[in-house]
C-alpha cells in the first residue's frame, strides 16, 4: 500500500514533501506569504507496521531558529487511530544547529496518523469546549465575517448590564494563527471565571470579560502560521484604518463596550519563538513610571508569584530582542492601539509551545492552568482594587525593559556593533566594528500639511539607510508610508519632506542603518513626543 501525506482537514499545513527512500519523509513548514515559517500539521496514511524518519528541511527560514535556545526544545505531537494527541517520544528526536537539521522517528501501529508542531486547535475544538462547558455566563456571538467570509466568534462572559458591572477586560488569542498555546490558556481563563470555586467568579460582579478566541480564523482553519502575512501582519494592523476585517470587528466590539464600561486591561495571548520559555511583554508605548506601566508590573509580579512552585515562569525570562521600543510596527500593535486610544493597560503574554524555563515538556493542562492564574493575577492586581495603588518591587523589573530614548530618538531594536549616545542636537552613532545595525525613530509634530521638517545627517563616511514615516491621529496609527532606500556619501545631508502631502500633523521618522564605517550624527527639526 502506498504511503500518502495530505493536509485535507482543518488546520492542516505542510510544504515540499518528498520521499528520499522507503523509510524517510522530508517536509517543510509552509512559508505562506510571510518571511518566516513555523507551523506544520499533516496526515500520514498507509504506513501501518512501518517505522518512518521525518526530516524537516527549510529550517533556515523558520522563526527564531537560532534565538532563545533555538530549535532544540521542540517536541512535536502526534495522534493515531482513536487516541488523543501526545508528544513524540523525545528520545526519537534529533536536532543539530550546525548544520541545521531536525528529525523524529515514529513507529506506525495504525494506518493513519497526524503530526503537528504543537497541539492543534481549530474552531471545532472551540465548539466542543463550549458544548462541554455550557454556562449561562458565557454568550457566543458573531459580530461579522472574516476576510474570507467565515463567522467571526466573540465571547462575552459575565453579567452585561448588571448594576455592579463597571469594568471591562478584553482577551485576544490567535492573532498569529499557529500560536496555539493561547487557545488553551483562554480555555483556562474561561474555566476560572465560570467554574472555579476559589472565588474568581466574584470578578464577574464588577467586570465584564470579552474574548476573541480565534482572531485570525482564516489562517487557523487553513493551517497557516499567519505571522508576517501579506499585505500586513495581523498584530501590525491595529491602526485607525486596519486592513483585516477581524481587526475592525474587534475594534468595533471593544469600542462599543468601552462606552458603557471602563476598559481596564487588554491581554493578547501569543506564543514565542520555538525554543523560548514563556514570558510577558510590557507595552512599548507605556512610559516608565506612568499609571499603566506600574499597573502592568503590579500584575506581572503577582502572576510570577502565583506561578512559583507550580510553573516554570519568571519575569526575567523576557527576551530583550523582542522589545523593539519605538518601532514603526510597535506603534501598530494592539497593545499600543489600546494604550493610546483608551489609556488602558495592554500587554502580550507569550506562552511557550514546548518546554518551560526548566526544560519540562508542557501540556494542554499547563496552559489552561496558566490561563487560570492570569485571571487570578488580574483579580488581585491594582486594576481590580477599588483603591488601586500598584504594589511594585522595582528590583524585580529587568533593567533592559526600560527603554532608552537618547536625544529624542527611540531605540527601535537593540543596536548591534554600534554605540549610541545623546548629543546637544540629537544622537550620535559610533561603530564598534562590522557588521553593525541600528533602527531608530523620532516622533515629530508639525502643522498639518506643512511637511517642512527635516532629518539632518552628518557622516564621516558613506552609508546606506532605509527611511520610513508613520502617520498618527490622536496618537493612534493612521498609516505607514512606503520605505525609501537611500545611499549617502560622506558629508552633510538633509532629508526634507516639504511639498509632500501629510495626512496628519503627527508622524514618526525612522531610519534603519547597517554597517556604518564612521561616526554618524542625526537630528530632526520639530522632534517631539506625539
Amino acid at each position: 500500500m502506498a504511503i500518502t501525506i495530505d493536509t485535507a482537514f482543518a488546520g492542516g499545513g505542510v510544504d515540499a514533501v518528498r520521499f528520499p527512500d522507503a523509510h524517510t519523509v522530508e517536509f517543510a513548514a509552509p512559508l505562506d506569504s510571510g518571511k518566516q515559517s513555523l507551523w506544520f500539521c499533516f496526515r500520514v496514511r498507509g504506513a501501518k507496521g512501518r517505522t518512518l524518519r521525518f526530516n524537516q528541511h527549510g529550517l533556515e527560514r523558520v522563526l527564531g531558529i537560532h534565538e532563545s535556545r533555538g530549535y532544540a526544545p521542540v517536541c512535536p505531537v502526534f495522534r493515531s487511530g482513536t487516541s488523543d494527541w501526545a508528544r513524540v517520544d523525545s528520545r526519537e528526536i534529533t536536532f543539530t544547529a550546525d548544520p541545521l537539521a531536525f528529525s523524529f522517528e515514529h513507529r506506525f501501529d495504525d494506518d493513519e496518523a497526524y503530526f503537528a508542531f504543537c497541539y492543534p486547535y481549530t474552531s471545532d475544538n472551540l465548539a466542543s469546549y463550549l458544548a462541554e462547558h455550557s454556562s449561562g455566563l458565557v454568550h457566543l456571538e458573531y459580530p461579522g465575517k472574516s476576510d474570507e467570509g467565515r463567522d467571526f466568534p466573540c465571547l462575552t462572559v459575565g453579567h452585561p448590564g448588571g448594576p455592579g458591572v463597571k469594568n471591562l477586560v478584553a482577551v485576544i488569542a490567535r492573532q498569529h494563527a499557529g500560536e496555539v498555546t493561547g487557545s488553551f490558556a483562554l480555555e483556562g481563563m474561561l474555566d476560572a471565571l465560570v467554574a472555579d470555586p476559589s472565588g474568581a467568579k466574584r470578578l464577574l460582579d464588577n467586570t465584564l470579560f470579552v474574548f476573541f478566541p480565534l482572531a485570525d480564523i482564516d489562517c487557523v482553519e487553513a493551517g497557516r502560521y499567519g505571522k508576517g502575512q501579506y499585505p500586513v501582519d495581523y498584530n501590525r494592523d491595529w491602526s485607525l484604518a486596519p486592513f483585516h476585517a477581524g481587526i475592525r470587528l474587534m475594534q468595533g466590539v471593544i469600542g462599543e463596550l468601552a462606552r458603557r464600561y471602563r476598559l481596564r486591561c487588554v491581554i493578547d495571548l501569543h506564543a514565542p519563538q520555538p525554543g523560548a520559555p514563556s514570558y510577558l511583554v510590557p507595552n512599548p508605548q507605556s512610559p516608565p513610571g506612568s499609571e499603566a506601566w506600574m499597573d502592568f508590573w503590579d500584575f506581572a509580579q503577582r502572576f510570577e508569584d502565583s506561578c512559583r512552585g507550580r510553573h516554570g515562569f519568571r519575569i526575567a525570562d523576557v527576551d530583550p530582542d523582542v522589545l523593539d521600543w519605538g518601532s514603526i510596527f510597535n506603534r501598530s500593535l494592539n497593545s499600543s492601539y489600546f494604550f493610546h486610544k483608551y489609556g488602558t493597560v495592554a500587554f502580550t503574554v507569550e506562552l511557550s509551545y514546548h518546554r518551560d524555563n526548566q526544560g519540562k515538556l508542557l501540556t494542554r493542562e499547563d496552559w489552561r492552568s496558566l490561563g487560570g492564574l492570569l485571571v487570578g493575577a488580574y483579580a488581585r492586581s491594582s486594576m481590580n482594587r477599588a483603591e488601586g495603588r500598584p504594589e511594585v518591587d522595582p528590583d524585580r523589573i529587568p533593567a533592559w525593559v526600560v527603554p532608552e530614548r537618547p536625544g529624542g530618538w527611540e531605540h527601535v531594536t537593540l543596536p548591534r556593533g554600534l554605540h549610541i549616545r545623546a548629543s546637544q542636537h540629537g544622537v550620535v552613532l559610533s561603530p564598534r566594528g562590522l557588521p553593525n545595525h541600528a533602527w531608530l525613530a523620532c516622533p515629530v509634530r508639525s502643522s498639518a500639511g506643512s511637511g517642512g521638517e527635516a532629518v539632518r545627517l552628518s557622516s564621516d563616511g558613506d552609508f546606506g539607510a532605509i527611511v520610513h514615516r508613520t502617520y498618527f491621529k490622536d496618537a493612534c496609527v493612521l498609516g505607514i508610508g512606503r520605505p525609501e532606500y537611500r545611499f549617502f556619501e560622506k558629508g552633510e545631508h538633509v532629508l526634507s519632506f516639504a511639498g509632500r502631502e501629510l495626512p496628519s500633523g503627527e508622524y514618526s521618522v525612522s531610519l534603519q542603518l547597517e554597517n556604518l564605517e564612521a561616526e554618524l550624527r542625526m537630528s530632526v527639526d520639530g522632534a517631539a513626543q506625539p
